[in-house]
């Protein structure tokens, strides 16, 4: 189940100023760095939501504007399960589309058809989501509506038998989902910055 819940908005301006901080960001493509300032905070947060003890694993802030691959972020080993986007900044309007099906291995990225330059944590696969043992694939195209008004830089009998949701990307309006459900941004060119989390249910 993916879940919204507001974020304070002086716990936002931390974030930006945190980011801002920084004088050497990792990859050109997304520029990231790695947050500072209310990880607690966040933490509790994930715990309420999702009724649940979690624990911090990981996370980084991210500043890109061109859409990002069909990607997942579990890792095994981390048992980090649980992704929270914080939204932060945005010029132009851009969402971030998740959907039903699931990837349960190590982190992947497709490419589907795209050159993909630089990555450094997930895995560049060639392909489609499709193409692999994902779960939850139905038997039907995917939505020509959704299709045309966020991912149409993907063909979409590529998506055949996906099915997603989009969140507006509203800073403030933060995003708790399972990270190994494939999920990847909307098209279109904007400037955003956002802050990824990552975590894990505690005894597990």
């Amino acid at each position: 189940m993916n879940s919204i819940v507001d974020i304070d908005s002086n716990i936002i301006e931390d974030c930006i100023k945190d980011y801002y901080s920084n004088k050497e960001f990792r990859t050109s493509s997304m520029r990231k760095a790695n947050p500072k300032v209310h990880i607690d905070y966040f933490t509790d947060i994930a715990s309420k939501t999702l009724k649940s003890k979690v624990s911090f694993v990981s996370g980084n802030y991210y500043r890109h504007n061109l859409p990002y691959m069909p990607h997942t972020d579990y890792k095994k080993e981390l048992n980090n399960t649980i992704n929270f986007v914080i939204p932060l900044t945005i010029e132009k309007e851009a969402f971030l589309i998740i959907f039903d099906q699931v990837w349960s291995h190590d982190s992947v990225t497709w490419n589907m058809d795209l050159n993909i330059e630089e990555l450094k944590t997930n895995t560049n696969v060639e392909g489609y989501p499709i193409d692999h043992d994902i779960e939850g694939l139905t038997d039907k195209p995917f939505d020509k509506d959704f299709h045309e008004k966020y991912i149409s830089y993907f063909k979409i009998d590529r998506l055949h038998g996906m099915t997603a949701e989009a969140f507006n990307f509203i800073p403030g309006k933060a995003v708790i989902f399972d990270n190994r459900k494939i999920h990847c941004t909307s098209h279109g060119i904007w400037k955003k910055l956002g802050l990824s989390l990552r975590f894990k249910y505690d005894g597990e």
